[in-house]
């Protein structure tokens, strides 16, 4: 690790100070602690995230750049790959365009508190060149078929909505032992998934961990698993659980999990409950606002603020039955003027915390309105206000969607040829509907980072309506 730790030292060598006055984040950059300060984002210099398929990424938000693939690279050579050296260097120069463009829009729209590069705050730079974070959502086992949801992170969603095979799972035990090397070193732990306690490889990875460095590991749940061999592994080392709940109303929690009791995972949460209190870790609650629970998110602040339980209100950007941003104005209208009459107490750091994520949910509606009433009003998109030579005719787009697509089938011999040509005629026939538009290069960029599957499972998973929601929502803007 010498040559990388003598790289990353000098691209950190004013790792103490906040960056140049004159940055277009400054404001933003007050409100960190100094010791966060060093760089805009902390996640290249700090954290490694592997997921399906062998991609190593520096975050879950960030899709356009891929450090390195397992197996083809050794692990020390995803993280010292130059691919990472540059994406370091760029975020070193308050440089956003390199595929951190989502962070960039929340702080253009001032939601410094809950951008998300603020969840690698707080690392510290280990002075031996290791990542401090080790991230994994590595397959998409999983036993739900939620309708917020997809087959990229359920299995259940591939095989039975999307009609396609399992994504093949390509860790094995040499990645746990070339893990060996860096769990020592690692502040924090990150599980997803899929069901984090579905996917076997996980108890390897959590029993290497509870051997060489038993703390801090975060899992992410959907709360429906629950036995021995789980508890045996919680018990031997200090995890904090993320339950993933949308309602406390039965019927409407089922109807959303599919395959889920909402009873069954009540009582699985009071075990959380109880286990993180007596570890001294956290137990907190994912809640996603979608168009089937959005009456219920006030009651679940005051629910979490009662439980003395953090919430984290996340957003829903597909599939477009489920998100609330695909919703019409007159719609998100009727939402704003319901979230704004709701106000939180914010006495202890627990409340503080909650109002703020629900503040910031209020926000993103706006945001979504105005967006919708200019669609509705003028039939085009946020990307005109960008410049005509980042600009690309749309049909480039489904040339490039139609390409990955047959070279995955090429490429992928349990994909029929039934499937593919279906899958490709459709998004001819799709793609007739939008001639002459256009979307930035920017957005080229993230498509091409699709997997074929992915595009495929969308395409077959969604009515013509539906896609043509997804092409206004996240093609045109």
């Amino acid at each position: 690790m010498s040559g990388f730790l003598d790289r990353i030292k000098q691209l950190l060598k004013s790792d103490d100070k906040p960056p140049v006055a004159e940055s277009p984040y400054a404001d933003f950059n007050k409100l960190r602690l100094p010791s966060d300060r060093g760089q805009l984002c902390n996640a290249p210099f700090r954290s490694i995230r592997f997921e399906q398929r062998g991609v190593a990424r520096t975050c879950c938000f960030n899709r356009q750049v891929v450090l390195g693939r397992y197996p083809q690279q050794s692990l020390s050579e995803i993280w010292n790959s130059d691919e990472a050296n540059s994406i370091r260097q760029r975020i070193k120069d308050n440089d956003l365009s390199y595929g951190c463009q989502l962070c960039a829009k929340q702080l253009d729209r001032g939601e410094f508190e809950t951008v998300k590069l603020r969840q690698y705050d707080g690392l510290k730079f280990n002075e031996n060149g290791y990542p401090s974070m080790l991230d994994f959502s590595i397959h998409n086992t999983c036993n739900l078929e939620c309708v917020m949801c997809h087959g990229e992170f359920s299995s259940s969603i591939r095989k039975n909505r999307e009609k396609l095979p399992e994504i093949p799972l390509v860790y094995d035990k040499e990645f746990v032992a070339q893990l060996e090397e860096f769990i020592p070193h690692a502040q924090q732990f990150v599980f997803a998934g899929g069901e984090p306690f579905l996917i076997e490889l996980y108890y390897d990875i959590w029993e290497a961990i509870n051997r060489l460095n038993p703390t801090n590991v975060h899992i992410v749940t959907n709360g429906t698993i629950l036995n021995n061999r789980v508890k045996s592994i919680l018990e031997n080392g200090k995890y904090h659980i993320t339950h993933s709940i949308e309602s406390l109303d039965k019927t409407n929690y089922e109807m959303i999990r599919k395959n889920a009791g909402l009873d069954r995972v009540l009582e699985n949460m009071q075990y959380f409950m109880e286990y993180c209190k007596k570890q001294g870790t956290e137990y907190a609650i994912n809640l996603c606002p979608i168009q089937q629970n959005w009456k219920e998110v006030p009651g679940f602040v005051s629910f979490c603020n009662e439980k003395k339980i953090r919430i984290y209100i996340l957003s829903v950007v597909y599939p477009p039955t489920a998100s609330l941003m695909s919703m019409p104005s007159e719609k998100l209208e009727e939402i704003e003027a319901f979230y704004s009459t709701f106000s939180f107490p914010e006495s202890s750091e627990t409340e503080k915390h909650n109002a703020s994520n629900f503040k910031d949910l209020l926000s993103r509606v706006k945001g979504w309105r105005t967006l919708a009433v200019n669609k509705e009003t003028r039939g085009v998109s946020a990307a005109d206000s960008v410049a005509e030579s980042d600009r690309v005719d749309i049909q480039k787009v489904f040339d490039l969607i139609s390409s990955n697509i047959q070279e995955y089938g090429n490429e992928n011999s349990e994909i029929s040829e039934e499937i593919i040509s279906a899958t490709l005629a459709k998004l001819n026939k799709l793609g007739q509907n939008y001639k002459g538009q256009k979307v930035t290069k920017g957005k080229l960029m993230e498509i091409e980072s699709l997997a074929g599957d992915v595009m495929i499972g969308a395409i077959n998973g969604s009515t013509e309506k539906e896609f043509d929601l997804v092409v206004r929502d996240y093609f045109l803007d």
